[in-house]
């Protein structure tokens, strides 16, 4: 009875399950062993029909968690990764996790982030600062940044405190152009990326964590690494979003939610700072923080079922100088952990298969397909012949063959007869391809292509070749620039054996703007560098990103690329988070002559949300001040007209100083011989034209009042007059940054007459030309030439005439100490920037000044010429230059002797701040 039993389990043990790929034919039994194919979730098979399926029954994660620099050396760990073939089938990251998973999933390939992750002037980008780049400001925006002004929103007279030190904006438009010329953008959502991707961010308002699975990609990994109080938030759907850190710094359980398997965590995060670290407000508070996400991390990662730390030190997470070390790092996996996880994906596939439990004995294998080598052919044989072989086993060697990419399909068929088992491979071959035709961008795309063609004709296709094909025709439409150019069609035809490739031209349909309730819509269009229906190139991106947000009317924007137009063409969206157009300003200054000088100043910048500005302003401290009244705008509706209409009082004390020469020691003395006061007040209106964002050509008219008070000592008088001024001009600014460029020109040059029209007013003409060029040389030198010339007649008041000392002006001489009607002067400095932070960047300097001033035109004598020496230790403070100097003047008698040189005074100097 129990012999009965036994041979009836066997019998039904043999005959059942797996039933489904199970049949008889003739005297024998065959099973079918085959993989479950299946296209990439919503991929389009209609265009894209040979492309490789996936067969894996289990979801890999790939968990990319915070930790600032230290998250670079996640580039390194998906690199090895790689070259391990290890697959994951879904991203999901926090903060810097979701930059380098977001690049990734998007197209770029891991060689490609190391070079971009390099290229960035990360210190730079991420400075608390909200300053534009200067070459994206016009002539006007230049002159109010570099006034360093500390800037308080208003809303009605209610004053709107800042939430955060910086909106991050400069950081955030690199990786949006980066995202907007990609490979792959999304379309519904992130799943249609090259790897499904979610990035994490927290709500502000309520704590929650949210997980951003679609939208604008580049917002949503903005937000991801937006950290509070250094950045303002990031506004998506009506919530404040902030770095992703606070809520899950390794979202593990985010990955498991969204379907994975298993996941693979990257543990980056930073551990706890020393006692001797935590010496300033920053880094304490800082640690307040990491001590509560420790806790949060520590539970996340148990619930990984892999977790790579790349062994990368105590790297502080601010620290972006170590970026090599850093992906190398990451990429020095070692051996056994490669082993372990490819270990555990084969056993949860394994587990999930449907041919688990069931084997076969001693079987003969073959192998039908020309296209396997006799090599692998034989060592397969040699392998599973005369063994115990389980399905699962023969499961797997069908994966690596598919995997080979030539066939559409791999299947085994087992087959049992009197004479006994047979393990038959069999094998669908791709296609043969005959040839390629390729729709659009022949210059860039046909070598490409036709090198494919070439090579494969005539073969059967490989579909990892032809992916890779596909994935680098994408990439020379990026790096040619082409950022809304994409491949719509990737199609065998079975009939003609003919692989179509069809190309959009990179135009597109609609621009749309999104958020601007207050600003007219004119106002962005204008700025922006392409048109409805044109073709955009990245750089049309770039440039319009900086020009809409440096009309100051923003605290947030981005771009993003939408498949919503009816044309079938992209729409580019444009999104604006509008900030307060009433704003305060405020600043300050202090140095050795004018003393403690202040600015205050109240506006709107965008008036009827037009972008004209009326502002009102104090400039000024004892010595100097000015009041002034100014409407005006950049920019005149959609030309490049900019005008300036002001009301002005101002007036300014100068010291009277007469020189004293002593032949006995060949030196000579500086004495104050009074102080007067000169007044002006009146109206000017400015029309000019810009010049690019390097300049303005204007013509100005004026009605000015002046007069002159002494105050004490001996000056010289001089009656009031009243002037009717035209003054036409232009000025180029190119320099890169203010106060201490490296690069760039400034030139300025004026011709201002003023006529008798009134009777009581005064008629004079005089000319001014000014050069100053910044060129560095290597790294930390940089040379700094300066010129000026003018000329006036001999009708020009004291009141309009120039002037010649200070520690900008020339050295060894004090401000005014020098006042003519013509001018020349010369000088040379050389700054080297300091390799160490002594607290802030640190410059020496020294300059050469060479000039004079001279009364009247047949004065002009070049041995006149004085010779200006000084030294300068800089500093570029966060309330601006800090600058302490010394020099000294000196003018030469006849022939070169040790009595040739006059020398004056040593003078010293000292300021800080921005020049108000």
């Amino acid at each position: 009875m129990k012999l009965l039993i036994k041979i009836q389990i066997l019998i039904i043990l043999f005959f059942i399950s797996p039933q489904s790929f199970s049949q008889v034919t003739g005297d024998s039994l065959q099973t079918l062993i085959k993989l479950d194919l299946k296209a990439k979730q919503n991929s389009d098979t209609t265009n894209f029909n040979l492309f490789p399926k996936n067969y894996s029954k289990k979801k890999v994660a790939l968990v990319l968690s915070g930790g600032g620099s230290r998250g670079l050396s996640q580039i390194g760990v998906i690199k090895a990764l790689e070259k391990n073939n290890i697959k994951f089938d879904m991203i999901v990251g926090t903060s810097i996790g979701a930059i380098v998973g977001g690049l990734y999933s998007s197209g770029y390939s891991v060689n490609e982030l190391d070079s971009i992750t390099k290229s960035i002037n990360w210190q730079s980008k991420l400075s608390l600062s909200n300053k534009n780049e200067r070459i994206f400001l016009y002539l006007g925006q230049k002159k109010e940044q570099d006034k360093g002004l500390i800037t308080i929103s208003i809303d009605g007279l209610k004053p709107i405190l800042p939430t955060s030190l910086s909106s991050g904006h400069q950081i955030a438009q690199i990786f949006n152009v980066l995202l907007l010329n990609a490979r792959f953008k999304p379309k519904k959502d992130f799943s249609s990326l090259r790897f499904p991707f979610h990035a994490i961010a927290s709500d502000l308002d309520n704590g929650n964590r949210v997980v951003l699975s679609k939208g604008n990609l580049s917002e949503c990994i903005k937000a991801s690494f937006t950290f509070p109080l250094l950045y303002s938030p990031t506004v998506i759907n009506g919530k404040n979003l902030v770095d992703g850190g606070l809520t899950a710094n390794v979202p593990v359980d985010v990955a498991k939610e969204k379907g994975a398997d298993i996941v693979i965590a990257v543990n980056s995060t930073s551990p706890l700072k020393s006692s001797e670290d935590l010496t300033d407000p920053l880094n304490t508070a800082d640690q307040v923080l990491s001590i509560t996400m420790a806790q949060l991390n520590q539970k996340q990662l148990r619930n990984a079922d892999f977790v790579i730390t790349p062994e990368i030190g105590n790297t502080f997470a601010s620290d972006f100088t170590k970026i090599d070390y850093l992906i190398k790092a990451g990429e020095m996996i070692p051996q056994v952990s490669i082993d372990k996880i490819k270990s555990m994906i084969d056993s949860a596939e394994l587990s999930a298969s449907d041919y688990k439990g069931y084997f076969i004995t001693n079987p003969t294998v073959r192998i039908n397909s020309p296209l396997i080598p006799d090599s692998i052919k034989k060592e397969i044989t040699e392998r599973q012949e005369n063994t115990f072989v389980k399905y699962v086993s023969i499961e797997e060697q069908i994966k690596r063959f598919y995997d080979i990419g030539y066939f559409s399909d791999v299947y085994a068929s087992v087959k049992r007869d009197s004479f006994g088992v047979k393990l038959d491979y069999n094998f669908i071959d791709n296609p043969l391809l005959n040839g390629i035709s390729l729709g659009r961008f022949d210059n860039i795309l046909y070598e490409t292509v036709k090198r494919y063609e070439i090579e494969n004709k005539g073969k059967v296709i490989n579909h990892n070749s032809l992916y890779n094909l596909y994935y680098d025709l994408l990439g020379l439409l990026k790096q040619s620039s082409y950022s809304a150019a994409d491949i719509t069609k990737f199609y065998f035809n079975h009939s003609s054996g003919i692989l179509e490739i069809s190309v959009t031209d990179g135009s597109i349909g609609r621009i749309i703007i999104n958020g601007n309730s207050k600003t007219n819509n004119n106002v962005i269009d204008r700025e922006i560098t392409f048109e409805n229906k044109g073709i955009i190139r990245k750089s049309d991106l770039e440039q319009s990103l900086q020009n809409i947000y440096s009309t100051n009317l923003f605290r947030q924007l981005s771009i993003n690329l939408s498949d919503t137009s009816e044309t079938g063409k992209p729409d580019v969206n444009i999104n604006v988070v509008e900030k307060s157009s009433r704003n305060f300003r405020f600043s300050i200054r202090g140095d050795n002559e004018r003393k403690l000088q202040l600015y205050l100043g109240i506006s709107n910048e965008s008036l009827f949300g037009t972008n004209n500005e009326i502002n009102g302003s104090f400039t000024g401290g004892l010595k100097n001040q000015e009041y002034k009244v100014e409407f005006k705008s950049n920019r005149f509706f959609s030309t490049y007209l900019t005008y300036n209409l002001s009301g002005y009082y101002k007036f300014r004390d100068i010291f009277s100083y007469t020189q004293i020469k002593n032949f006995d020691d060949n030196s000579y003395s500086r004495n104050q011989i009074g102080e007067y006061r000169d007044t002006k007040y009146g109206l000017s209106f400015l029309l000019g034209t810009q010049v690019g964002r390097i300049g303005t050509v204007y013509s100005q008219i004026s009605y000015e009042k002046s007069f002159r008070d002494s105050t004490s000592g001996e000056v010289r008088t001089e009656s009031d007059y009243k002037s009717i001024k035209l003054k036409i001009g232009g000025k180029i600014d190119t320099q890169d940054r203010y106060p201490f460029p490296t690069k760039g020109t400034i030139i300025n040059y004026s011709y201002e007459t003023s006529q008798k029209i009134l009777q009581d007013n005064i008629s004079y003409s005089k000319l001014l030309f000014d050069f100053e060029h910044s060129a560095t040389v290597g790294k930390y030198f940089t040379l700094h030439p300066k010129l000026t010339f003018g000329f006036a007649d001999k009708t020009t008041p004291l009141m309009e005439q120039f002037s010649l000392g200070g520690e900008d002006s020339f050295f060894g001489m004090l401000d005014d100490e020098l006042r003519g009607r013509q001018l020349l002067t010369a000088s040379l400095e050389y700054r080297f920037l300091i390799p160490y932070k002594l607290f802030f960047e640190t410059y020496l300097a020294m300059r050469y000044d060479l000039g004079q001033i001279w009364d009247n035109a047949q004065d002009i004598r070049f041995k006149d010429l004085r010779h200006g020496v000084g030294l300068s230790v800089m500093f570029d403070s966060p309330v601006g230059k800090a600058s302490f100097s010394a020099g000294r003047s000196f003018f030469t008698n006849k022939g070169i002797t040790k009595d040739s040189f006059m020398f004056g005074p040593y003078t010293f100097y000292f300021s800080i701040g921005y020049d108000l």
